[in-house]
């Protein structure tokens, strides 16, 4: 396996990553990594889980954040086995943009921080 990513809740800004890029080079390396810019902090307290419509979303830079980094990732060759991400539209969302691979919903990188229904 060359790396996993997992996506689950604030990207790191990309020059936060320059150290960071050889290591992902390495084998059996994992990325781990916050959703991008999804402005307001926490959920409604009535959000459904499986309703992104009640959920703090990504906004449009929040999409370009996640695109320039997907961008950025194949531009330096990096390659992943797996992509996880927990189940928070955000998250997915942010998985999916960054097309490195088939993203996996895991429950178990959901937040901790409050109980979903």
């Amino acid at each position: 396996m060359r790396c996993v990513l997992c996506l689950l809740l604030l990207v790191l800004p990309l020059p936060a990553l320059a150290d960071g890029w050889a290591a992902l080079e390495r084998d059996g390396a994992i990325a781990i990594m916050r959703h991008a810019l999804a402005p307001g902090g926490g959920d409604p307290a009535q959000f459904v889980l499986e309703d992104c419509e009640t959920q703090r979303n990504l906004d449009a830079r929040g999409r370009g954040q996640a695109r320039a980094i997907g961008a950025e990732l194949r531009l330096r060759g990096v390659k992943f086995d797996k992509v996880f991400t927990s189940q928070w539209c955000r998250c997915r969302e942010t998985a999916a943009l960054i097309e490195m691979g088939a993203v996996q919903a895991l429950p178990s990188l959901n937040s901790f921080f409050c109980r979903t229904r």
